[in-house]
Order: structure tokens, then C-alpha cells, then sequence
């Protein structure tokens, strides 16, 4: 779908596929939620394919604590 293969993708961040303003305003947002700011009801984001085609992709996604406050984890699409 996207023209990248597994050896591509492995060991890469959602980052490597950003435009560069994309990077800091994603960054930002995922920042937040980390730090226990808001759960990401929508967020799109524009995707750079292989062939370099452009789409945008929504996610939305929660930070996940455990009771002492520490992040475990996060999840989301």
C-alpha cells in the first residue's frame, strides 16, 4: 500500500514519513498526550508515500498510565 517494505519500515519512525512541518506539529501533539494531556480524538497528518503521493491519514490515540502516574504504554490507530 504504501510502496515501503518490512526491511524499510523496520527500526523507522511515523517521522521518516513526514514533511518536516508535519514532524513538529505531530511531535507536539504526541508530546502532550505522553505528558498526560488529552487522549487524540482525530488528528490527521499528511503521509509521504514511496512514489512520493501524499495522503492524509487520521489517528487517534490514549497514553496509558499505571497507578503511580508512570506511562506504560500508549494506544490507539
Amino acid at each position: 500500500m504504501t510502496g515501503y517494505g518490512s526491511r524499510e519500515l523496520v527500526g523507522s519512525s511515523q517521522y521518516d514519513f513526514m514533511q518536516p512541518d508535519e514532524t513538529k506539529r505531530v511531535s507536539a501533539i504526541f508530546s502532550d498526550l505522553v505528558s498526560g494531556g488529552k487522549d487524540i480524538s482525530l488528528m490527521e497528518y499528511v503521509f509521504i508515500f514511496r512514489d512520493g503521493r501524499q495522503a492524509t491519514m487520521e489517528r487517534n490515540g490514549a497514553a496509558v498510565f499505571n497507578e503511580n502516574g508512570e506511562l506504560t504504554g500508549k494506544m490507539g490507530n
